[in-house]
Order: C-alpha cells, then sequence, then structure tokens
C-alpha cells in the first residue's frame, strides 16, 4: 500500500482487500504508522472479533513503541481505537443513522482542528456490517459519500475478500470501487488459488518457465479442490508433446489425466477456425467440458487456454479481440486464464490493440500471479468507459 499523508491535502477515501484479518492488521499498522511523525492523529477501527490486547501488542511490535507511550497517545486524543460497533452504532433492527455517522466524522475532526493535528489518518474494518446481514445499508452510505470529502482526513477502508466474493454482485464491487480515490490489494490474496466464480484473467508473462509455473500451480489447486481442469494449448495439445517443465509441475499427472480430472485440449483447428471467424470449435469445447462437469461433485472449470495469446502475437487482433469477448461471456462456471507475452504489449501495433483485449477481461496479473490491475467502468461516466486502476 501506498502510504499518503494527508496533511497538504483535504481528504482521501482508499479500498484495501484483504484474504485473512491478520493481514488487514498488517497493513493497517504500516498505514497508521508516519502519523506518529507527520502531527496526524491515528482512528483504528477494528473488527469486533479482535481482542485489544493482540492490538495493543502488534502496535508496540510495530511502531517500535511501548505501553506508556500507546497510553498517552489515548489520553491526549492522537490515537483512538474503538470497534466497528461503537463507531458506526447500528440499531437491533440492523439500521444505520447516517447523520449519527457523518456527526461522529464531524466531531472528530471538529475535535482535532482545536488540538496541535493536522489531519486524521483513520482505518475502518467492514466485517461487521456483512456479518449483520446490513451490506446494502452500509453500501449506500458509502456510495453517498463522494470520493473526496472536505476534511484534512484519509481513510481506508477494509474488506475481507471473502465478503466481496460472497457477498457482493460484480456490479457491487465496482460501485463500491468507483467511490474510493484508489484500490489497493494484499498482494497476500492469490487470486490463482481461489478465483471467484466465472473469474476471466488475463496473465501477462515475460518467463516462459514462470508462466508455466504459474498455469500448474493454477491447476493443482483446482485438483486439490476436485474441480475438472483442462489446459488448452495450440503448440502442446497433447501428453506427447507437452511441456516438459509443466508436465512435471502438475501434481500426479498421469493418474489425473486418467480419471479424467485434467483434460488436454488441441487447440490448432480451434485457431484456425478463429482466423475465418468461426468459433463453433470453442462452443463444442464449452459443451463437452458443461457435460464432464456436470457429473462431478465440484461443477467449477478451471482452464488454461493460449489461443487468443497466440492469435495477438500473430497479429490477428480482431480475431483476438472476437475470441476474448466469448470467453468474456463466461460460458460455463469457473475460471479462464489466457497467457499473453508482455514483451509485446508496449511494442507497435501491439500496443495500440492491447486496452480492447485487456478490457474483455476482469484481472490482469504477472507471471507470479499477483495483480496488476483490474478494469472498473466509473459510475460517474458511460458504463462502457473503462478505468484501468493499477495496484502498488
Amino acid at each position: 500500500m501506498t502510504l499518503i499523508s494527508p496533511t497538504n491535502e483535504k481528504a482521501s477515501r482508499l479500498i484495501g482487500i484483504y484474504s485473512n484479518l491478520d493481514e488487514e492488521l498488517d497493513d493497517a499498522f504500516r498505514f497508521l504508522k508516519p502519523a506518529l511523525e507527520n502531527n496526524e492523529a491515528i482512528l483504528l477501527i477494528i473488527d469486533e472479533s479482535l481482542d485489544r490486547s493482540i492490538i495493543y501488542n502488534r502496535m508496540g511490535e510495530e511502531w517500535n513503541i511501548g505501553a506508556g507511550e500507546i497510553n498517552d497517545l489515548e489520553t491526549r486524543g492522537d490515537l483512538i481505537i474503538v470497534t466497528s460497533s461503537q463507531w458506526f452504532q447500528p440499531d437491533k433492527g440492523g439500521t444505520l443513522d447516517r447523520e449519527l455517522i457523518q456527526h461522529s466524522w464531524d466531531k472528530l475532526v471538529t475535535k482535532l482542528s482545536r488540538s496541535k493535528n493536522g489531519a486524521v489518518r483513520a482505518f475502518v474494518s467492514t466485517c461487521l456490517f456483512f456479518r449483520l446481514g446490513i451490506k446494502r445499508e452500509f453500501l449506500e452510505y458509502e456510495y453517498l459519500i463522494p470520493p473526496q470529502i472536505d476534511y484534512p482526513l484519509i481513510v481506508v477502508c477494509a474488506y475481507q475478500a471473502t465478503d466481496l466474493l460472497t457477498y457482493l454482485t460484480k456490479e457491487e464491487i465496482r460501485m463500491l470501487c468507483s467511490c474510493h480515490s484508489l484500490l489497493s490489494m494484499s498482494n497476500h490474496y492469490r487470486i490463482i488459488d481461489n478465483p471467484p466464480i466465472n473469474e476471466h484473467i488475463l496473465l501477462l508473462y515475460d518467463n516462459e518457465d514462470e508462466r508455466d509455473k504459474l498455469a500448474a500451480e493454477y491447476i493443482n489447486e483446482g485438483l486439490k479442490r476436485g474441480q475438472l481442469c483442462a489446459y488448452a494449448s495450440v503448440m502442446n495439445p497433447d501428453i506427447r508433446t507437452l511441456n516438459n517443465t509443466l508436465k512435471s509441475r502438475i501434481v500426479d499427472f498421469d493418474n489425473n489425466i486418467r480419471e479424467g480430472n485434467l483434460l488436454l485440449v488441441k487447440l490448432s483447428t480451434h485457431y484456425v477456425g478463429a482466423l475465418a471467424g468461426n468459433l463453433e470449435p470453442f462452443n463444442t469445447m464449452e459443451r463437452e467440458l458443461t457435460e464432464r462437469a456436470k457429473i462431478r461433485q465440484d461443477k467449477y472449470v478451471r482452464i488454461v487456454a493460449d489461443c487468443a495469446g497466440f492469435l495477438y502475437e500473430n497479429k490477428h487482433f480482431d480475431e483476438c479481440v472476437e475470441l476474448e469477448q466469448w470467453w468474456h461471456q463466461k460460458p460455463f462456471e469457473g475460471s479462464y486464464l489466457c497467457p499473453f507475452r508482455n514483451s509485446l504489449c508496449d511494442k507497435f501495433p501491439y500496443n495500440y490493440h492491447k486496452y480492447r483485449v485487456f478490457g474483455n477481461h476482469d484481472i490482469i496479473i504477472d507471471e507470479h500471479g499477483s495483480l496488476i490491475g483490474c478494469y472498473i467502468p466509473r459510475v460517474s461516466t458511460s458504463i462502457n468507459s473503462i478505468l484501468h486502476l493499477s495496484v502498488a
């Protein structure tokens, strides 16, 4: 996460997405620590499940300060630690009083403006609202506050990835992200391990060995979960010609092939069809995978497919985009990993067409599985206007 000082700016609201509360706390302490040097007050709104003693111990370790110093910060009002329910005060019916919440912020800022603090740095945990079943009320509150508030304030709203994937639609996630100034995501959250259902992933790779390593990780995780996995390739379509490096990295390769857990799909005819504008071979593949998945306990399908990447590499840009649009219709329940060579993307004419390709994916990762960006429509513009958000 980029550590920003709000002292010279009015306000910023950021969103952080994490895979567990421990990572959330790590980022909280990293984000809040500069306040000690920047003459900023600290507001830490924690999840109800966290013991305060854990917070104080971690704070002491991360900031290298003693219990006495922490107590002094709290006494002076430079450090405020409250739970989500204490700050947002939902009533028994699960309703949030927006005026009461706004009053809490106003009261805090008014108090700080009379002190020596020039700004406030806040980190807010949101888990409570999903547990209480009032995510809609909280999201409405998030949507209604503009990304830039007229306060000397910077706030990180911390979300657990599992909450977003379980309780929100993709449109709600896009709306949520678009009303924050910056999107930050913990790189510890491995999208490869547990992709959201129907996630269309673009993999930008520089090194073929790292590409194969990541593809094997993606497949192995699916096999471990009992999911149907497919490796669909133009160049390596069967056991005889499959890259030995990739083959050796897939767990129990031969047995998973025999038992039908792992499928190798030859895409050379699909490639020729795509050049002619005929995607029927892909429709046939989709039907076969769907039928195979029906008889499995886990219906989720994972597929690595390099046909679009080869079309792009060979400068068949319109055909590449048409194929990616087909994939982006999410033809079956699962996730889709499309490898593309990164070194081409900034060269002419590839750079002219890359955003057409990128825009037909949900997220973009590098060869190590780290998130590079995601595509989120700005609510203030046309739904077709796409903003690419890079993640530090």
